[in-house]
């Protein structure tokens, strides 16, 4: 008997461990850096990606307000230094706040970050202060990990 018991014990806890209910399952994560005071013609003045589960897009219409969007698809080489940025998302805790500003993004010409997820159709938006001392710490490697992704993106 304790034979058969150990094993389908082990099987129910693996099992239970795999379906956290709390980790939030992403439809998309829209991500980038803007400048307002930037020259136009400028293409790093405002960066803005898509990331799904599979792909990694680039927005044309590089609007300041971030409520317009045209993507083109990206490489998988695009995707790959992006892919990971899902997870830092997550662990920032940043989905538990409502759509809200982090800090003074772009008002002194420092830049702003903009993020948005979409979730179970559901979309939420943050602006953050690319100034960390405007931004509380438990976002700092958010603020971070945006930024590096977008200018290796640009690098590529």
């Amino acid at each position: 008997m304790k034979k058969i018991l150990f094993p389908l014990l082990i099987i129910l806890m693996i099992s239970n461990c795999s379906k956290n209910k709390d980790v939030p399952q992403l439809d998309s994560l829209i991500f980038g850096t803007y400048y307002g005071e930037c020259m136009p013609s400028n293409e790093m003045c405002i960066e803005t990606f898509k990331l799904t589960n599979t792909q990694l897009f680039e927005d044309e219409l590089d609007d300041y307000d971030n409520t317009q969007f045209a993507y083109t698809p990206l490489s998988q080489a695009h995707f790959n230094v992006a892919s990971d940025l899902a997870i830092t998302f997550i662990l920032s805790n940043l989905n538990n706040y409502p759509d809200s500003t982090f800090g003074f993004p772009d008002s002194f010409d420092q830049g702003g970050v903009f993020i948005s997820v979409e979730e179970n159709g559901v979309a939420k938006r943050w602006n953050i202060d690319r100034d960390l001392t405007f931004v509380p710490s438990h976002l700092h490697s958010l603020v971070n990990q945006v930024n590096a992704k977008v200018y290796a993106l640009q690098d590529l």
